[in-house]
């Protein structure tokens, strides 16, 4: 078991300060007492605390390779194969949660397609300015998010969210989600439970998310196409 954590800004949205990560950090160190770990860029943050279980010693979060940054939580049951199939020399670490991060390589948005197993996966395309959240199939692991006042964070749990003290956002949820509703915060604020499929948050004017369906994802911005590996 292991936390992740983060948030996209709107536009014009100055980063949060290392205070406010601090404390998201500090709500997500029982799920991993191992370290907890920053990726910082001017329009997105993403935090990741570890239980050290798959390559103890070169396993740490946040995973990075080319424009994009990955956190995860879970386990990859058919990393072996991704590892083969990809080839073993374009792997850094013997982490299971890299198969995510070459297969986003490959296929782009597409990469949950080609997972099997128990994750929760944030993974953040800086040339696109773009957050992919994504669950397993049958949502295992858990992902929360909710918008406030600057943008949309995500966490592991509920009380990440409400330790960073962030200011409420005055619209709803996004339809079709499993909104769930805590009835302890005075100021009625909400929570939505991520449905076990991927959705998109891009760095814009109203940082909306944009689920996935059947047939994939919404085709991306102009000039955005998988690498080659």
């Amino acid at each position: 078991m292991c936390g992740i954590g983060g948030l996209v800004y709107t536009r014009g949205t100055p980063p949060c300060g290392q205070n406010v990560l601090d404390r998201m950090a500090a709500a997500l160190q029982h799920r991993g007492p191992d370290g907890a770990h920053f990726a910082r860029f001017p329009h997105a943050d993403l935090i990741h605390t570890r239980l050290s279980i798959i390559d103890i010693a070169g396993g740490d979060q946040p995973l990075s390779a080319g424009s994009g940054t990955l956190i995860a939580n879970g386990e990859i049951y058919n990393d072996p194969e991704i590892r083969t199939e990809i080839g073993p020399d374009h792997f850094k670490t013997g982490s299971d949660c890299e198969s995510p991060l070459r297969l986003w390589e490959r296929h782009g948005a597409d990469f949950p397609r080609h997972l099997r197993g128990m994750y929760a996966i944030a993974l953040y395309d800086s040339a696109q300015d773009e957050l992919l959240l994504c669950r397993d199939p049958f949502g295992i692991k858990p992902l929360y998010f909710t918008e406030f006042d600057g943008g949309v964070a995500f966490a592991s749990e509920p009380a990440v969210l409400l330790a960073a003290g962030l200011r409420r956002a005055r619209s709803r949820p996004p339809r079709g989600m499993n909104c769930c509703n805590f009835s302890s915060p005075p100021d009625g604020r909400r929570f939505s439970k991520a449905s076990p499929v991927s959705c998109r948050v891009r760095h814009s004017a109203s940082c909306r998310a944009v689920f996935w369906t059947a047939s994939g994802f919404p085709p991306s911005p102009p000039g955005r196409t998988p690498a080659t590996p």
